[in-house]
């Protein structure tokens, strides 16, 4: 049989999303494992306490203004783990339970290395 342009369009946008969604998630791989490595360090945990930022225009959760860099890692970190938590129940059963463990404890690591440094965290 034939397929029909809409069938056609509806496979194409299939494997557009497949490939969207294993580079972000390749893309959140390397970017927790970055802020991974730099909150391990006591000097930059520390300083970006310190570092504030007056508007975040591209978080659209929430208007976040004068807040500090470490409170927004924080931030970012919190909606990481909270977003993988939603969708891991469901794709859990589809085996991907290693690489949401993998986004959890990294989430959770980085947070645990900045928690020694908090102060005065935004309550975004």
């Amino acid at each position: 049989g034939t397929i029909t342009s809409s069938a056609a369009q509806a496979s194409q946008s299939d494997k557009i999303d497949k490939i969207m969604s294993v580079q972000n998630e390749e893309t959140i791989y390397i970017i927790l494992i970055t802020i991974l490595i730099l909150t391990r360090d006591k000097m930059f945990s520390n300083s970006v306490q310190k570092m504030n930022i007056a508007s975040v225009a591209w978080l659209k959760q929430r208007s976040v203004h004068n807040i500090s860099l470490g409170s927004l890692i924080i931030l970012v970190l919190i909606q990481i783990f909270q977003t993988n938590f939603v969708f891991w129940a469901q794709e859990d059963k589809k085996g991907k339970s290693f690489s949401k463990n993998y986004i959890f404890l990294n989430c959770l690591a980085a947070i645990a290395n900045l928690s020694a440094f908090i102060t005065d965290i935004h309550f975004a």
